[in-house]
């Protein structure tokens, strides 16, 4: 088992003891720390983290334990001796090779890695030929602009021709991902002695006033939308909305569920490290119906759901399919995500720490994104209290 020794970044009791131990004529004593973060698979991976004169560094030390451990004794003992890290040479002094680096070393080693690669793209295009140096606040928002005025390019098959047609405009949300992953890059940068300090800390976020709506029933369970759209699907996708809309599961960890996840006999399914986005495993407890429909389902394969012609069937399959429904009953607002938030809200009305446990969230994540001050709720502040004359 790898061990996950972590001591957070402490600047200004960096900086103290350094003046501290100046004054004595002794070498600056500073944190440091040995992680696992293991990959997609499940193979450790272990960083060192240091803190010298008050800037946090990592450095990667491979997946050795032994090794990493007598790598950290090494670096303990040169920054006690006074031995600071030496300055990395930069990798390039364009935008697109700090943004490339990145991809590389942090990216690649993350179940979500591929997906966020794509980002860079467009970021590449308008903006890759800059110098970091002299990359500016004003140079992203031009970009954020020139964005906001680009269609979806949407490719599809025509007599056995691949053929594209322009789709709608991109949307803020998108946008906005793109400018918080060159964020992370050249803070990376910056972990990294690559640049001196990120350029576009002030950058403001396009975004959107009003969220979308992003739950079923105002939170309440078994309500008239959730009806509507079980009863509008097709009898394969019932079954796996109606295992999301109890459980709380992203959409695919649902269609990654294999049957030695499920045990019908304690009440629990047991999602592992490799299948949830977080690359943490956890335990989501099932409902008694949920527990007679998993019963009720043939296991002509190692995974638990199926489509309409009992063959495996890809995530986007299923978000598609659902797609079809919610226009089918006027609801082209709700996605599969929705059912998540949905079960989020129903779990906080009796325990919001446990709620966040089940869905895979910390708390400050949970509380952000998956709970809404509902009007019932906030009645019952002053629903028992006294009111003056």
């Amino acid at each position: 088992m790898c061990q996950n020794l972590y001591f957070k970044k402490d600047t200004e009791k960096a900086t103290s003891e350094k003046q501290g131990a100046d004054a004595m004529g002794k070498a600056p004593t500073c944190p440091t720390g040995l992680r696992c973060r293991p990959k997609a698979d499940g193979t450790p991976v272990y960083y060192l983290n240091t803190t010298v004169d008050g800037i946090w560094l990592t450095e990667r030390a491979g997946g050795n334990l032994k090794a990493a451990k007598a790598l950290l004794a090494k670096r303990t003992a040169e920054i006690y001796e006074g031995k600071h890290f030496p300055r990395r040479a930069p990798c390039g002094d364009l935008l697109r090779h700090i943004c490339a680096e990145y991809a590389e070393r942090r990216l690649l080693h993350v179940k979500s890695g591929p997906d966020r690669v794509l980002h860079f793209k467009p970021i590449d295009r308008l903006l890759g030929l800059i110098p970091v140096t002299k990359l500016r606040v004003s140079d992203v928002e031009e970009y954020q602009r020139a964005r906001l005025q680009e269609r979806k390019v949407i490719r599809y098959k025509e007599d056995g021709v691949w053929l594209e047609r322009s789709g709608s405009f991109i949307s803020p949300s998108t946008i906005d991902h793109e400018t918080n992953e060159l964020m992370m890059a050249l803070d990376w940068a910056v972990m990294e002695r690559l640049i001196e300090y990120n350029p576009i800390k002030a950058l403001k976020k396009v975004g959107v006033a009003e969220p979308k709506r992003i739950m079923l029933d105002d939170g309440r369970e078994g309500g008239p939308e959730w009806q509507l759209l079980y009863n509008a699907s097709p009898v394969w996708l019932k079954n796996i909305i109606e295992c999301q809309y109890l459980t709380g599961m992203r959409i695919g960890e649902v269609m990654a569920l294999k049957w030695n996840m499920v045990n019908t006999v304690t009440g629990f399914i047991t999602l592992p490290a490799a299948v949830t986005k977080t690359c943490r495993g956890r335990k989501i407890p099932m409902y008694p119906r949920l527990v007679d429909l998993l019963l009720s389902l043939p296991k002509a394969h190692s995974e638990v759901f199926v489509g309409a012609n009992g063959a495996p069937v890809q995530t986007h399959a299923v978000i598609k399919a659902f797609s079809r429904v919610t226009k089918t009953v006027s609801m082209p607002h709700i996605t599969t995500h929705a059912l998540r938030r949905t079960r989020g809200q129903i779990w906080d009305d009796v325990d919001r720490f446990m709620s966040s446990e089940a869905l895979g969230h910390d708390e400050k994540v949970h509380g952000k994104h998956y709970t809404e001050a509902k009007e019932r709720s906030l009645i019952s502040l002053v629903g028992s209290a006294k009111t003056g004359n």
